[in-house]
């Protein structure tokens, strides 16, 4: 698995339907986020971590869309960028090519907030 130019492509869409979706469900929120700690792959310092943090990162999807399947909508929104049925994938370890895939994610929302 490495990281493709369909992959900037499908997660650049994906940040920008989460941004879009952001600007609806909570006005303002670009001015909420320290640019300086965002980091995707951190549940607490992620753009849903940082404007929910007594709810953390699941509870706040959860808030913004009642569902069941989490990872499946965060991914689509550009709330996290695991590949979908990545066995692989873990609290701890997390794989390298996953990894770019969440640098380059949290890069396209500190440009989205930057460029705002």
């Amino acid at each position: 698995m490495s990281f493709t130019a369909i992959d900037r492509e499908t997660l650049t869409d994906a940040q920008a339907r989460g941004s879009a979706l952001l600007d609806d469900v909570h006005p303002g929120w670009r001015a909420e986020l320290d640019v300086d700690r965002l980091d995707l792959n951190a549940v607490y310092d992620c753009v849903l971590g940082q404007l929910y943090p007594r709810e953390g990162y699941l509870n706040a999807v959860h808030r913004l869309y009642d569902l069941e399947d989490v990872d499946d909508w965060s991914i689509h929104h550009g709330f996290n960028a695991r590949v979908p049925l990545d066995d692989t994938w873990g609290y701890y370890y997390t794989p390298s090519p996953v990894r770019v895939r969440y640098g380059f994610l949290t890069a396209l929302w500190i440009a989205d907030v930057i460029g705002s």
